[in-house]
């Protein structure tokens, strides 16, 4: 999402962390950094290379800010709609139903084992645990 948001910048590395609050608990599988908001820091830190301006990363500061919700009542819808998709996924996985892209399930062997990979592959590549 965040590079399509700064389709403009296309020349930036991106280094993707998901951020949750303490108040959070995360189940979460991805290859990607999943963090507590106290964790963020130290996290950014371990990536130290210094890609773009000051000047750059203060411009993009705003423009972001500027999407974010801002109301309550928004954000708790927000959370509300996430929370659908996540039972809605859930219940395809189970039915065998690729959430991604609609394509059928079906049980896989993979050098760590079973698993239900989409029959689509690969053009679709999602993928869960039995």
């Amino acid at each position: 999402v965040l590079k399509n948001l700064l389709k403009d910048y296309s020349n930036i590395s991106y280094y993707p962390i998901v951020v949750f609050t303490k108040r959070s608990i995360f189940n979460v599988k991805t290859g990607t950094d999943v963090v507590y908001n106290t964790d963020l820091l130290t996290t950014i830190k371990k990536y130290q290379i210094e890609a773009i301006s000051d000047d750059l990363k203060d411009k993009i500061y705003k423009y972001l800010i500027n999407l974010n919700i801002k109301e309550r009542r928004l954000r708790k819808d927000h959370v509300i709609r996430i929370k659908e998709k996540k039972k809605n996924n859930k219940s395809k996985i189970k039915n065998n139903i690729c959430p991604k892209c609609g394509g059928l399930l079906v049980i896989r062997n993979g050098k760590y084992g079973k698993f239900k990979g989409c029959r689509n592959f690969p053009e679709c590549k999602f993928t869960t645990n039995l």
